[in-house]
């Protein structure tokens, strides 16, 4: 008779803990779309802008990183054919 108490008490436990964590992952939630209204989006053009800026300063240091690398690998194949 008390196995049986006992495990009805662990259910609850078991259902309250998981209530409590429900209710603070509500929470959480309501928390982060608070957060999410305060945000200053940028309008399309904006962020057409910074798109094609974001682009392009890739693309250079792709490049960039690209002419470095030839350049090296010329210079290591010159320095081992001697």
């Amino acid at each position: 008779m008390a196995q049986q108490q006992q495990r009805g008490s662990m259910t609850d436990r078991v259902q309250g803990g998981m209530q409590a964590l429900w209710s603070r992952l509500m929470h959480f939630f309501r928390e982060v779309r608070i957060e999410f209204n305060k945000i200053n989006w940028p309008g399309r053009t904006e962020l057409t802008a910074l798109t094609i800026l974001v682009l392009l300063t890739v693309f250079m240091l792709a490049l960039y990183i690209g002419v470095l690398d030839f350049g090296f690998r010329q210079g290591v194949q010159l320095l081992l054919k001697r």
